[in-house]
Order: structure tokens, then C-alpha cells, then sequence
């Protein structure tokens, strides 16, 4: 007969809740394991107990739980392994539940321990967009690097040099960042990265100088981010396409890609700014009556905009002379 206090009953236990597990019985895991740590606080076995009850509470969507479980696990001495496991564990159910920062914090402590091998594409394409989003561009390129090396998948390889090109050029490191672009370009998928390097290499060309490249890159652009996902995208390269046309003194052209990308596209953000620079060129070439009816449908369109107020006011002083 077995007794609570034999020396082999938290094993014995442990091991009914493993076979539970594999047999699919997660219930019935759940509450042994709880037995367990309830019967038998001090023994060996009390770290990976904690840690299994928080796989099981993890699928339940039981988040609070679980991050309590793991972090109890985490307080209980435990061995290297289930301590790396815990750790990454506690990463995906903080960013499970919406806390990015405590979530990053871990992961990026991760990508140099062996358990990153466990990292999917996607957390390291998080990881890296995060780095970036919080200006750690470095990071953020060791990040995108290890993604390319460590997935076969061709689309999470084009991801991450265009996640890599992303922060070297933040970075100011043109170079590096147009040959990351050209990388994820040398993946015929058409994706959202395909269309976002597309566009961004273009953008390097201009800052180089390199007037006819972009261009050429920046009508791809236009014809690569067609969806409706990427039409901020679309309102980049078109207004790309004008200022290469202006690079080169072609006004003319410059007005074209300005007035298409002002008159077929809304954005608040994006379009205000694209539409005085339109205005400014339509009075600089003497088109006064075009510049006049970009202005009002500028005022008239974003009308709490900066250039929108500043159109409005240019309408009723003429109004006024």
C-alpha cells in the first residue's frame, strides 16, 4: 500500500499526470498535478509539476493562471532545462495576454540561449519588429538575422531581410540595408514584404542619388502594393515616382504622379502634406486655376490638417482681395 508520505508517491504522481497528458486527459493531469504540489510542496519534482500545470492552463486560456504557475516554477530552484523552458514559456503567455514590453524582455535574453531554437518564424519576426519600433535598430537586425538562418521557409527568409533592411537603413546603413532589400527581392513570393522592399530600396536609391534606378523601382512598387492592405504603400511610390520626376526636371510628370495619388487616394495623414507640396508646384509652373482647385478640395477634404487650414486660409484672403 502506498501512503502520501512515501518517498515514491510525488514521482508515482508526477508520472500519472504525464500519461494523462499524453493520453489526451488534461483534466484529469490538471488535478493530479495539483495533488502533487498540493501534498507534496518540498520535493523535487514541485518545479516541473508547476511548470506542466501551466502548459495545461495555457490552453485553457486560463493566462493569469498560468503565468502564476510558471512564475512559481520559476521560484522553485529549478534545473537549467526547465528553467529556460519556463522562461520561454512565460514570454509566449505575456505576450499572449497584450504585455509586449515584459514579453520582449525575455525573448530578447532568449535569442542568445539555445531554447531559441523553439522560436517560431513569427515571434522572431515579432521580436525584431518590436526592437525596431523601440529604435534598437542593432537588435533588431540580429533579430531579423537569426530568422533568415534559422527557418527554410522562403517567405520568413524574404520577411526577414526585409526586417533586416528595415532597421539598417533606420540605422543609416544604406548600403547594407539596399543589399538586405535586394536579398528579399531575390524571393519572387509576392508578399507584403516583396511590395514593402520594393518601395524602400527605391527610397535608399533617392537618398543616393541614383534618380533612373528608383524610379524604375518605385513603378514596381506601385504595381506591388495594388491591395487595398498596402495602399499606404502605393501612396508612398506614387509620390516616389514624382519627386525622381522632379529630380530629374521632368515637372510635368511630377505634377501627374502628385495629382494621382492626391485625387484618387484618402489618408489624413499621408495626403495633406503630398497636396501642398502639389500646390506649391502647380503655382511654381504658373498653373494657378489647377492649384486654386487642389487648395479647395484640400481645405474642404482635411480640413483639421495643418495644410488644410493653412489652404483655407490662403482661399478666403484671395476671397478677400
Amino acid at each position: 500500500r502506498l501512503y502520501p508520505d512515501d518517498e515514491g508517491m510525488p514521482e508515482a504522481l508526477f508520472r500519472k499526470a504525464y500519461v494523462e497528458m499524453q493520453l489526451d486527459r488534461k483534466t484529469e493531469a490538471l488535478a493530479t498535478l495539483e495533488t502533487l504540489l498540493k501534498d507534496f510542496p518540498s520535493e523535487s519534482r514541485v518545479p516541473d509539476a508547476h511548470f506542466w500545470r501551466a502548459q495545461l492552463l495555457r490552453e485553457k486560456n486560463s493566462l493569469k493562471d498560468a503565468e502564476d504557475a510558471l512564475r512559481a516554477a520559476l521560484a522553485s530552484n529549478p534545473g537549467d532545462d526547465i528553467k529556460r523552458e519556463a522562461r520561454f514559456s512565460l514570454a509566449m503567455v505575456l505576450l499572449q495576454d497584450s504585455r509586449e514590453t515584459e514579453a520582449a524582455a525575455i525573448f530578447q535574453e532568449l535569442v542568445d540561449d539555445p531554447i531559441r531554437s523553439k522560436f517560431t518564424s513569427q515571434q522572431f519576426a515579432w521580436l525584431s519588429d518590436y526592437q525596431f519600433r523601440k529604435h534598437d535598430y542593432d537588435s533588431a537586425v540580429k533579430t531579423a538575422r537569426l530568422l533568415i538562418k534559422q527557418t527554410d521557409d522562403k517567405k520568413w527568409v524574404q520577411a526577414g531581410w526585409t526586417l533586416a533592411g528595415k532597421a539598417l537603413r533606420a540605422s543609416k546603413k544604406l548600403t547594407e540595408a539596399e543589399e538586405a532589400f535586394l536579398e528579399a527581392l531575390e524571393i519572387d513570393i509576392h508578399t507584403q514584404s516583396f511590395a514593402q522592399s520594393t518601395l524602400w530600396l527605391a527610397e535608399i536609391l533617392m537618398e543616393k542619388g541614383k534618380t533612373r534606378e528608383a524610379e524604375s523601382y518605385f513603378r514596381l512598387a506601385v504595381t506591388r502594393c495594388s491591395t487595398i492592405e498596402l495602399q499606404p504603400y502605393r501612396i508612398y511610390a506614387y509620390s516616389g515616382l514624382g519627386h525622381a520626376a522632379l529630380a530629374e526636371g521632368r515637372k510635368n510628370d511630377a505634377v501627374k504622379y502628385f495629382l494621382t495619388v492626391s485625387l484618387l487616394y484618402k489618408d489624413d495623414v499621408m495626403l495633406p502634406p503630398i497636396m501642398a507640396e502639389t500646390i506649391e508646384l502647380l503655382d511654381e509652373m504658373g498653373l494657378k486655376e489647377e492649384a486654386q482647385k487642389l487648395r479647395r478640395e484640400l481645405s474642404s477634404t482635411y480640413p483639421a490638417s495643418k495644410e488644410g487650414r493653412d489652404a483655407a486660409e490662403e482661399l478666403a484672403k484671395e476671397d478677400k482681395d
